[in-house]
């Protein structure tokens, strides 16, 4: 086959066409006309592929053509990460984001996206997944009813048991500054669907920190919502002493 290629590719014709710098993805011959088709529905397989991440450049790829409820999605995970990276002294990251030819994501299958904590200085084992998904048939990722998509799992590794903390982040707020009352619908439904939940809540760009349906021994389980501002270092303290709480209290289980 590469004899066969490079036969074909010393042709003069080639000669005259120059490097390919641009694809016009729009047009009607590449996703319509027999033949082409074929080729450019190879081309997206292959962009398709998981590939590392990040750096600079990387990172900058990734923000662009976001809409802004999936740029506040990947603001409100590298802040979690960020806060629960300055607790912990010995952590692994695994990255993997996905080039679908128009722009680049982070990757959404089971597995692509963990950040691993590991326990210290009175801390469990703790492991950070972006949209990680939970369903009847799945014996690891397992819930009691429909399938489920949180955008962040916490997932805390006792002694004896795994437990699960969820975060969605919605990017609005209810005319009083506070969180939208719908919205603490879903946490429920992931506290009560997905096994070994202990609490599910929304991060949002408000000022309200609202935690409902606490039990007395431990206020830091149920539903509620957190404020998580780009620029508020004054929440992202008190979210940070939260998630401390949260660690320390099943540190012992």
């Amino acid at each position: 086959m590469k004899i066969l290629l490079q036969h074909e590719l010393a042709n003069p014709f080639f000669n005259q066409i120059s490097k390919l710098t641009f694809i016009n993805q729009a047009s009607t011959t590449l996703t319509k006309q027999y033949g082409y088709k074929q080729l450019f529905y190879q081309y997206i397989n292959i962009k398709n592929v998981p590939v590392g991440a990040f750096d600079v450049e990387s990172l900058i790829a990734l923000y662009e053509n976001k809409s802004v409820d999936k740029m506040y999605e990947y603001i409100c995970l590298f802040r979690l990460v960020d806060i629960l990276g300055y607790m912990y002294s010995n952590s692994k990251t695994n990255i993997k984001t996905v080039n679908n030819g128009y722009t680049i994501s982070l990757s959404e299958t089971n597995g692509d996206i963990q950040f691993n904590f590991y326990g210290h200085k009175g801390l469990p084992d703790a492991m950070l997944t972006y949209q990680t998904s939970f369903s009847r048939k799945n014996k690891k990722y397992n819930t009691f009813s429909i399938n489920l998509r949180p955008d962040i799992t916490l997932t805390i590794k006792t002694k004896t048991k795994v437990i699960y903390y969820h975060f969605d982040s919605k990017f609005k707020i209810g005319y009083d500054g506070s969180n939208k009352d719908e919205d603490i619908g879903k946490m429920r439904t992931y506290c009560d669907a997905i096994s070994n939940t202990k609490g599910a809540f929304v991060l949002y760009p408000g000022k309200q920190f609202n935690i409902y349906h606490r039990p007395r021994d431990f206020r830091f389980q149920g539903v509620g919502a957190f404020p998580l501002n780009v620029n508020s270092n004054i929440n992202d303290k008190k979210l940070a002493i939260i998630l401390a709480k949260i660690l320390i209290h099943y540190s012992d289980l």
